[in-house]
Formats: structure tokens, sequence, C-alpha cells
């Protein structure tokens, strides 16, 4: 090997280590030892590659090279061959001459393409395992000169390896705090809305954030033993699409039944998908959203390729599935106080409070397009004589009884709602006072057919007075419109008693 001449080996390996301590990831750590290499060594070409056991023991690489890539697959797979070799050596390095007797066909051919008559071959250790090779290639013979240079060869492996080492951890710390800061900016995404489906769709977002190579990553709300849509993100960036229904007996309802994770790595070798359509292939992973023991959904992702997932992605998702269910249960509280503080509880119809908000909406929607509605104010005739003769149970009955029989007379489009006691009230949108007496004749007759069931042998019939005011003639206020109907109503009330 044809060192540079002129300066020492101490002083040139300080001037690595200054060249190594500039690096600040694995690729130009890797860049600046072939950089030095290249110069110090005088050298036709060197190169570095990094070795990573997968999950069933593949050999992946990266390719660094000044003068391009000059690494074939089959020629790595024929370098990494001689790992073994290597490392039961007492040299730490290997040597290969085109000139002698080739000790691999392949390689010799591969060197003579690349005019290599000679290549020395070192081992990058971390916890006294083989990560990676690097090789330097020379253009003449280094037999005989290599020998008396052993130390430095050594010396050099040693030194690259722990800086290997110490840039591993670097690049982990870094990698933590990158997630950590991802998990801090979750978490915050997550408490922002209290709408389910933008909260869903933020963890999806964030789970794909965390598993760059996913292919897709979908939730499924638990409850009851049923399943229930919640959403679909994709890497592309396609959203709001389910990939496939669960399955009975399937990942995802296997996942929520056991309260467990289920990690699939090859989807076409596993009992759970033996059912499952040829084209599903590649590896996936269930996750259940616990919530205090109580699974409140199952979070899946999948991935195109077999053994796609780390331990560390694993560990990621685990994570944000923790978070996940407190905010979706947290959510559920919030709609389930949101939904009683807006609905009676006698009747389940939206109480005042609820109607005043979604007519306002209504009126300002309204007002922008010169459009009208009416609104509709209804008081039963003779509910006190139900109260005084059967007591309040038997009234409750009736108030619920009634509700439903106004709820099935009116259209889908109506906002019905218990305004108080025995009063009712309704928002009849593209309707004008003309269509709304006829609309309200007929809801009378209606109520007046409808029995009251107070006991077994006992029923009570009902009748109905109501008042009208119409958007915006009446008034564009919506207190005042309440105000006009109501108004309305006792003036039709009393002109029926004076009738009676």
């Amino acid at each position: 090997m044809k060192l540079k001449s002129g300066v020492d080996s101490l002083s040139d390996l300080n001037q690595l280590i200054n060249h190594l301590n500039n690096a600040r990831t694995w690729k130009q750590l890797v860049d600046q030892l072939l950089s030095w290499l290249k110069e110090y060594c005088e050298c036709s070409a060197c190169g570095y590659i990094n070795i990573h056991p997968g999950p069933t023991n593949e050999i992946l690489w990266t390719r660094n090279n000044p003068r391009g890539k000059w690494f074939t697959p089959s020629v790595v797979t024929e370098l990494v061959s001689f790992i073994p070799y290597l490392s039961n050596k007492n040299r730490p390095y290997l040597t290969f001459e085109t000139q002698s007797e080739p000790s691999s066909p392949l390689l010799n051919t591969w060197m003579q393409t690349n005019k290599f008559q000679s290549m020395i071959v070192f081992p990058i250790l971390s916890n006294k395992d083989i990560t990676g090779l690097c090789l330097i290639g020379f253009s003449n013979s280094v037999e005989g000169e290599l020998f008396t240079h052993p130390f430095f060869i050594q010396t050099l492996s040693l030194f690259f390896s722990n800086f290997a080492n110490w840039q591993s951890k670097y690049d982990q710390a870094e990698a933590k705090i990158t997630e950590m800061d991802q998990f801090i900016q979750a978490g915050l995404e997550l408490t922002a809305s209290l709408n389910l489906e933008e909260t869903l769709n933020t963890i999806l977002e964030n789970a794909l954030t965390l598993t760059p190579k996913a292919h897709d990553a979908h939730i499924f709300l638990y409850e009851d033993n049923k399943i229930q849509f919640g959403a679909a993100m994709f890497q592309d960036g396609m959203s709001g699409k389910v990939w496939a229904n669960p399955r009975e007996d399937g990942l995802t309802y296997t996942v929520a039944k056991q309260g467990k994770m289920i990690v699939i790595q090859d989807m076409a070798k596993d009992p759970l998908y033996q059912n499952a359509p040829s084209a599903w292939k590649g590896s996936i992973i269930g996750i259940p959203l616990l919530n205090q023991k109580t699974v409140v959904g199952v979070m899946t992702m999948a991935k195109l390729t077999p053994f796609g997932f780390t331990g560390k992605e694993i560990a990621n998702l685990q994570h944000l599935a923790g978070q996940a269910a407190n905010v979706i249960r947290n959510i559920r509280t919030y709609d389930r106080i949101s939904i009683q503080a807006y609905t009676d509880p006698l009747t389940n119809l939206p109480n005042r409070r609820a109607f005043e908000g979604e007519s306002i909406k209504i009126l300002e929607n309204f007002t922008r397009y010169n459009r009208q509605f009416c609104i509709a104010m209804l008081d039963l005739n003779g509910f006190k004589r139900i109260n005084d003769n059967y007591g309040h149970t038997s009234g409750d009955r009736a108030l619920r009884q009634i509700a439903e029989c106004i709820k099935q007379s009116i259209r889908k489009t109506d906002i019905l709602a218990r305004y108080g006691g025995d009063e009712f009230i309704v928002l009849l949108p593209e309707t004008d006072m003309e269509s709304a007496t006829m609309v309200m004749e007929k809801l009378i007759s209606t109520i007046e057919s409808c029995e009251v069931q107070i006991n077994e042998n006992q029923v009570e019939k009902l009748s109905l007075s109501y008042g009208l005011s119409l958007f915006p003639q009446t008034s564009q206020n919506l207190d005042e419109l309440i105000a006009a109907a109501d108004q309305h109503l006792y003036k039709n009330k009393a002109k029926i008693k004076r009738n009676t």
C-alpha cells in the first residue's frame, strides 16, 4: 500500500480525527473517511458497505464512492460472504490481488473491470459485531508493502469503529429528540379540537409521520362490541376512504376483542389472512386504543413489504395509540355532555337552547340569500287535566307520545324542539305563512287522532293550538319571531276558550 509521502502516520491520524469530528450525520462521517483515505493512501477508489441484518437475515447496503457507483449487488453479497473469515483472522483486514490465485473469481473479474490490481478490505465494528466494510482499491500491487503497516490498518479500523459508534449514539439521541418533539406536537394537535373526525385525521397524520414508509393507516372505533369506521389516511395524501372493511375473523376485530396488539410481518403466511384476497400482501400492525383497559378503537397500519415494521416504529405507534385513546375518550365524554346539554331528557327532542342555536344559523343563512321560514309555537290543550287526574308519570308518558306524533308528522328538514312544559316549537324552512298554516291544520288532525295510553284500559286524547310568525316579514330578529308566534298562539287559545 502506497502511503502519502512526507507525513507520519500519527499526524495523519490526527488529521483524520479532525475530519471525523466535523461530521454531523452518518453519511457525512462515511464521506469524510473516504475522502481522507483517497488522499492519504493515494488509491484509485474507496468505498463503504453498511451492513444491517434484517428480520430474515437479509443483507441491506448503502453505497458511498467518490468515483461513482461501482458496487453491484452480486459483488456486495460476495464481499459480505467473507465476513466470517474476516472475523476469525488474527489480522483485521483482507487483501485481494488479481495476479495471484483468485480467492473469488467474481471479485477478481470485478477488480479487473475497475482496473484494480489489489484491494484491501477492513471491518467496522460495533460491540464486536461487524456492521460495515471499508474497501480501498489500488492500481498497483500492495503485496509485501501492506505487511509493513498492519498497525496502521488496525488502528484505522479501531478509530473509525469508535467514531461510527459515537455517531450511531448521536444519531439515536437526535432521533429520540425528534420523536419526542413529534409526540409533544401530536399531543398539542390532538387536544386542539373536540371534533372527533378532525382528531382522528390528526392521529393518522402523526402516525404516518412517525412511519414514513407505511402505505396506509386506519382508525376504527369500537363500542358495544361493534366496529365503526373512524378515519383513513394514505401516504399519497388520500384520506377518508377505507381500504377494506374489517372482517369478522380478521385483524381489526381480533385486536378489538382481545385488547392486545398484533403484528403481522407477512400477511401472505398469517392465519388471520388465510381467507383474505390473494392481492393482500405485505405487513400490517393492529394496535388497540385502550383507555383504562377498555378498548375504544383500533388503529391499523400497513406496509406493502413483508417484515416492514421495526421495534422502534412499533414502540412509537404504541405511544401514539395511548395518546389517541385518551383523546377519543375525552371527546366522547364531551359529546355526551353536549348532547345532554342540548337534549330534553323526557322526550329526547332538542331543547330550547339547541333550537335557538340552530335557528340563529338558519336566520343568518336565510338573510344572506333572501329566503323565508316560519316559526310555529305549539301548546297542548287538556294536558293539565291528565296531570291532575292521572299524575305526573302519566303526564310524562303523554308528552313522550305526543312528541313522537309531532316528529313523525313534519319534514326531516324542519326543526322540532320542546320549548318548556307542554309547549313545543317548530322552525319550517322555505315555508310561507299559507303553507305553514296548512301544515299546522294537518298536525292538529294528527294529534287529535293520537291516542295517549294512560294505562292498559285507559286512553285519552289531546288537542293542539298553534301560533305562527314569518321571517323576514314579521321580524328579522329571532327573539321577536318567537315572541310573535307565542303571542299568536295565545290569541288562538283564547279564541278556542271563547268558542267552548
